[in-house]
């Protein structure tokens, strides 16, 4: 890359243009971008290392398109720029309610921090805070960690985290209800005017798996061949624990919707490329539970209701526990098709196919 050069403006269209623009690259291809690295405190918050602009083929493209891929990248700098300088402020101020509803605000938009700010945070904003039970199981965590390291070096002191309550916290068998047959196909309108959508709602529907395990999936993971996917931890995407790594049965209609998603392309890349980034799965759950909060207001459903529902249909329709629980990735029989142990595909797509009817 090099600097603006005088001669820039003056040469032939095909000669080959020597003094490039700032952060101006040709590629083997023939086509000018525009390449800026992304400072390295700020890459988190921008979401990638790098930021590119397309800026054409030809003298007169790149000198026409620069300037508005140029005021582009800088806009987005300068926001992340600002965004983390809020950030260090208010923790150095240890404003700890400020800190948040900025949190909020930078991750979910204005709107979400307003609500949380004047306590009317609804279902509607609930994939802005985490829920009490995983605060909860953090803190159990930290504490242990804690009085570990207390015990280890002999120090005059107690964990801050020991005793401490989590509101909200504790299983409760009426915290989430599972969707009807009814809701789930009023449901469907929400998700089909996009192929994206349209295929995490039916797999998500018919597998009963977590959202984040299913927007995180590679291609290499799909088997559409024998019709099941892999649940394995990704670049983009962690697992909640062990037993969430499985394989599970797709049904026809997640086959049929996956396979439009990953032809022709490259085994390791991302089923759902926007989503494959920093803070992706969070994004995923918001977008999916705003298309949720168009057709289903009850407080008590959410898109991880789907699985609740998986969960009684294995049930009700005499599934045994275990063969439930490797499919939920709740057990210890996991990932087994390929590596000698759990449950076979064929035996989990026995029970699956009464509940997929």
């Amino acid at each position: 890359m090099q600097e603006t050069g005088e001669d820039f403006g003056e040469q032939d269209e095909d000669t080959e243009i020597q003094n490039l623009p700032l952060y101006t690259e040709r590629k083997a291809d023939g086509i000018y971008r525009y390449r800026r690295r992304v400072p390295k405190d700020l890459v988190e918050r921008v979401g990638k290392g790098y930021l590119y602009r397309n800026l054409g083929r030809t003298k007169k493209d790149v000198v026409g398109n620069w300037p508005e891929a140029h005021s582009d990248v800088e806009a987005i700098l300068e926001g992340a720029q600002a965004s983390a300088e809020k950030s260090s402020e208010l923790i150095k101020r240890k404003d700890h309610r400020a800190t948040t509803l900025h949190l909020v605000e930078e991750e979910y938009g204005k709107e979400a921090a307003q609500r949380l700010e004047v306590g009317a945070v609804d279902d509607n904003l609930e994939y802005a805070l985490m829920a009490p039970n995983s605060v909860a199981r953090y803190k159990n965590t930290l504490n242990a960690a804690l009085n570990w390291y207390i015990k280890d070096t002999g120090s005059d002191c107690t964990s801050p985290f020991s005793g401490l309550l989590i509101k909200g916290a504790g299983s409760s068998k009426a915290d989430r209800h599972p969707l009807s047959d009814e809701q789930v196909e009023q449901l469907k309108a929400a998700f089909q005017d996009d192929p994206t959508t349209n295929a995490l709602f039916v797999v998500l529907r018919d597998t009963g798996a977590r959202v984040a395990e299913i927007a995180g999936l590679r291609i290499t993971d799909c088997n559409l061949d024998e019709g099941y996917i892999n649940i394995t931890p990704t670049p983009w995407r962690r697992l909640k624990n062990a037993p969430s790594e499985r394989s599970v049965p797709l049904s026809p209609a997640a086959t049929t919707v996956l396979k439009t998603l990953i032809t022709d392309k490259d085994p390791e890349a991302p089923v759902f490329e926007r989503y494959a980034r920093p803070r992706g799965m969070d994004r995923v759950s918001a977008m999916m539970m705003k298309r949720f909060r168009k057709v289903i207001t009850d407080r008590k459903l959410s898109m991880h209701s789907l699985r609740h529902r998986m969960k009684d249909k294995l049930r009700n329709t005499g599934c045994p526990e275990a063969v439930s629980m490797a499919i939920l990735g709740h057990g210890s029989n996991t990932i087994a098709t390929n590596y000698g142990s759990g449950y076979a595909i064929e035996v989990m797509r026995e029970h699956m196919e009464k509940a997929w009817s």
